[in-house]
């Protein structure tokens, strides 16, 4: 048995073992394609079918930042399965053990490693085959120091390839490396669901009116039962149809949704997937920028006593933003997420304050919840939708998790404190505030400048350390769409001056400045998260989950299951085409 680094190349795995007496169907000959471009799809397999495989993506926790790839023989009559075991029993862990795991992994690092996962994006390695016996020395000495350094030598890593006689075969499924604690899966969770929408959810929540209330607590409902659905495509078989033995050994054959598409819909259900979440990602930062822009005009207009367009802060943002997007450096950016993360939760904080003593000042006189506006209502809609919209993640992050049983009850908790959070936060606000509203609640404070202040400040600063993520996701997909057609090694030359340095910098100014040119053109907040709702929310949200799980596991759905499943993809396609409609509309009002 010998081990080597993952390649993003196709490979052939052939064995002389004639196709007549095989008993599962397969071919001699399976071509495997790693090529990972927007996900790229994997074989589905049967624990029983072959050998033990699991991959391990290049999580944060993990120092060398690349992919190890790991497969083993096993025991066909059993269908051990190393993906569901990890290294002994899968007991409930002490209370003590989950706090030492969970100081020892950041939750930075963990949400960046499962989204960075979840969108595919690895280290890629190029080499020739006669540098095999080199590099195959060079892990080996690797790993030898890991394991000296009390890094990863704890942890047991299974070789890739087993060879025995003239038959060889490769892992055909992916799987992230299981770190990650219940409660630190939760907390990922609960941060990409609130994200940098839920500083809209006040203006969804006034124009809704009192509507608001079963929407939000609907639109959670619904997406926490199509995560539970998108944690089921991951494996073979799904959860609530199989108990006991067939239970404790299901086989994990997927790891994105691109993934999932890939096995649902063959043809171009992939490509369609991948370029969705690209779209999501992309408008995020549009967003991200759209909001610099404004939190510096609210901040430094009057300082400067300056009134400037709109469109000039935004560019005097999104050229500040240049130094953090060519960072490079996945653990640099693991620090920056993590103060986002402190600084929207400040935002929140500040908000709630602010209509705290407002209340307290006026007494709730005058302020009421006014009824539903409805020629802005689908628009509402989609900001809320957009808001719970992260499950093109929720592969990476069940990937990453320790206990994976625990994943369905982990949603559970995650989606109702942020929906209990969304309508504290969004209900308050729109009561107090009232007509004063707007699609950004950071603009709603001018009565109290040291409130206003302190929120736009936070608010710059959330914005200004979560876009180097985005965009660094972004132009990674684009080095693995054009990865076979430039020279092997030219992905892998990280020296400063190098031709990859020059394409470094250009790709990732040039995805800014597209973002930044979309920004000025459609200074919108509101309206740029009802078209991301209407089109990327319900999509991701309500009508691929429930495509995939009833192509997928048709046979093992009961019929109730099935209506309820079309009846959520009836509600994605109806709100979707009215937010598309009504977002239109409003981008084209005077």
């Amino acid at each position: 048995m010998i081990k080597k680094r993952n390649r993003s190349v196709s490979e052939e795995v052939k064995s002389s073992t004639p196709q007549q007496h095989n008993p599962y169907g397969h071919p001699s000959v399976v071509q495997l394609h790693r090529s990972y471009q927007f996900g790229a799809g994997e074989i589905p397999v049967r624990s029983d079918e072959f050998a033990v495989t699991a991959i391990h993506f290049g999580s944060a926790q993990n120092d060398s930042g690349r992919m190890e790839t790991v497969m083993s023989l096993g025991d066909q009559s059993t269908g051990y399965n190393y993906s569901r075991s990890q290294g002994g029993a899968r007991g409930q862990s002490l209370l003590s053990q989950t706090w030492k795991s969970g100081l020892h992994h950041l939750p930075a690092r963990s949400f960046v490693s499962s989204l960075t996962s979840a969108y595919s994006i690895i280290d890629r390695r190029r080499g020739d085959e006669s540098s095999l016996t080199a590099e195959v020395e060079e892990e080996e000495g690797e790993q030898a120091s890991r394991g000296s350094e009390g890094g990863d030598g704890d942890r047991e890593v299974l070789p890739l390839v087993a060879e025995s006689g003239e038959v060889r075969q490769w892992s055909v499924y992916d799987n992230a490396c299981r770190t990650t604690s219940v409660w630190v899966s939760g907390w990922n969770v609960t941060n990409l669901v609130q994200g940098v929408g839920v500083l809209a959810v006040p203006y969804a929540c006034f124009q809704a009116g009192w509507m608001c209330l079963p929407i939000v607590i609907l639109i959670a409902a619904i997406a926490c039962y199509t995560g539970h659905m998108v944690g089921e495509c991951l494996y073979d078989n799904p959860r609530l149809m199989i108990t006991g033995y067939r239970e404790l050994h299901r086989t994990r054959v997927r790891s994105t949704m691109s993934c999932i598409a890939a096995h649902a819909i063959p043809r171009g259900g992939q490509h369609f997937t991948g370029a969705l979440v690209l779209l999501d990602m992309f408008g995020a930062a549009i967003l991200y920028l759209l909001l610099l822009g404004r939190s510096s005009a609210e901040i430094f207009e009057p300082l400067l006593h300056a009134e400037w367009p709109l469109s000039y802060w935004i560019v005097v943002g999104g050229c500040l933003q240049v130094p953090v997007v060519l960072c490079p450096g996945i653990h640099i950016i693991a620090w920056f997420s993590m103060i986002a993360m402190i600084s929207l939760h400040s935002c929140i904080l500040i908000g709630i304050i602010y209509c705290a003593q407002e209340v307290g000042q006026n007494s709730l006189q005058g302020m009421y919840l006014p009824p539903p506006n409805i020629e802005n209502l689908p628009v509402a809609i989609s900001i809320i939708v957009f808001s719970y919209a992260a499950h093109a993640a929720l592969p990476g992050i069940e990937g990453s998790m320790k206990q994976p049983d625990y994943f369905p009850k982990m949603l559970n908790v995650a989606f109702s404190l942020a929906s209990a959070l969304k309508l504290t936060f969004g209900l308050l606000c729109a009561i107090v505030i009232g007509s004063r509203i707007k699609d950004s609640v950071a603009e709603c404070m001018g009565n109290r400048p040291v409130l206003s202040f302190v929120m736009n400040s936070f608010v710059m600063i959330s914005v200004f350390f979560s876009s180097p993520l985005f965009f660094h996701i972004l132009g990674e997909q684009v080095d693995s769409a054009v990865a076979p057609y430039v020279r092997r090694g030219f992905l892998s030359n990280r020296t400063f001056l190098s031709i990859y340095t020059c394409w470094f910098m250009s790709t990732r100014c040039a995805i800014l400045a597209l973002a930044l040119l979309i920004a000025v053109l459609v200074p919108f907040f509101a309206t740029i998260i009802g078209f991301l709702g209407a089109i990327s929310g319900c999509l991701l949200l309500f009508i691929l989950p429930c495509s995939f799980h009833l192509i997928l596991f048709w046979y093992s759905l009961c019929c109730s299951a099935k209506i309820c499943r079309f009846c959520i993809i009836i509600f994605g396609i109806a709100f979707g085409i009215l937010g598309l409609i009504a977002s239109s509309y409003q981008v084209s009002k005077p």
